[in-house]
């Protein structure tokens, strides 16, 4: 695996890692958020690597995407540290951020590459909503 996807890769599982487990986690104990373990990192490493494949992402899409996740890492981080907002409210600004980025992803990725990653990440968002309203009702 050459050095960009790697990063890429890397970037990814620490971006899910800081804010999309932890809240799903949570979701599911009603606890407050913890950081993911390795089993998680490893996991998610995994996604990423089969979702560029999946993508057919190339090495300068990949480079674009990098930079674009690095901008998202701390934003990802305050947003799962921030013990003011409920569950419903994180998931509701990680919508958010999702239609902040979009138009940027848009201008990496073709039109069929956009479309796949769109569907995976409202499916992802949308299995987030039903196990935290799983738990709210268990």
């Amino acid at each position: 695996m050459n050095t960009n996807k790697q990063t890429l890769v890397t970037l990814a599982a620490v971006a899910g890692t800081l804010c999309f487990q932890p809240l799903a986690r949570s979701a599911d104990a009603n606890e407050p958020a913890k950081p993911a373990g390795t089993e998680r990192v490893a996991a998610l490493r995994e996604r990423m690597q089969d979702t560029a494949k999946e993508l057919n992402l190339t090495d300068e899409q990949k480079e674009q995407l990098q930079a674009i996740i690095r901008g998202q890492v701390g934003k990802l981080r305050t947003l799962r540290q921030d013990s003011n907002l409920s569950i419903p409210q994180k998931l509701e600004k990680l919508k958010d951020m999702h239609k902040e980025i979009a138009p940027k992803l848009k201008k990496v990725m073709d039109a069929e590459q956009y479309a796949k990653w769109e569907k995976d990440v409202n499916q992802w968002l949308d299995q987030l909503q039903q196990r935290f309203q799983d738990a709210k009702q268990n």
